[in-house]
């Protein structure tokens, strides 16, 4: 197998170096060039972390519900793009009972070290906060640096009868409380 061309671009440079040392230096670039990041979904259940997942590819390839948690083990998904791609795990939702709480704490705990960003997913019109404060900052811990929030269902941010259907975009009113919400 041919070598990639920006690798290609190096053997000149690092020809003076040492056949031991130039072989390192070329198999650490080259998992870099062809490294496959793992991104993890979480949050509460119904926040919209499997549509998410819909969304992305454009298919139907994570359960949904309107009235019941469906993810209950973590679902892999390879998105490509080009030559390059990412996994993605959609995980189940927290906050559906106690019970399934603890479970998901130990699930979560266990996945965050294999994750190189966890999407946390709120959505825009809920106001209970507290189960996603819990997890971040108990659960979460030491991997905060990984945490990106994600405000999702901004159309059912109030006043949701102003969504701007045509555009699917918020009314000034909805933007002002969506600033507030991200604040």
């Amino acid at each position: 197998m041919q070598k990639p061309e920006a690798l290609q671009a190096l053997d000149k440079p690092l020809a003076l170096l040492p056949e031991a040392i130039r072989s390192h230096i070329l198999n650490h670039l080259s998992k870099l060039i062809h490294y496959e990041p793992v991104i993890g979904i979480m949050g509460k259940t119904g926040a919209g972390k499997s549509s998410l997942c819909n969304a992305l590819f454009a298919g139907e390839v994570s359960p949904v519900s309107d009235v019941a948690a469906c993810t209950r083990e973590p679902l892999r998904y390879r998105l490509r793009i080009g030559r390059h791609s990412m996994v993605l795990v959609d995980l189940p939702g927290v906050g559906e009972s106690e019970l399934r709480d603890w479970e998901y704490q130990a699930l979560y705990r266990r996945q965050l070290p294999q994750l190189d960003l966890v999407l946390w997913v709120i959505k825009a019109d809920d106001r209970a906060l507290s189960v996603d404060e819990r997890f971040y900052r108990e659960v979460i811990g030491t991997h905060r640096h990984k945490v990106l929030f994600v405000v999702n269902q901004v159309d059912k941010l109030e006043p949701c009868h102003q969504w701007n259907a045509t555009s699917c975009s918020p009314s000034s009113r909805q933007k002002i409380n969506l600033s507030r919400k991200l604040s």
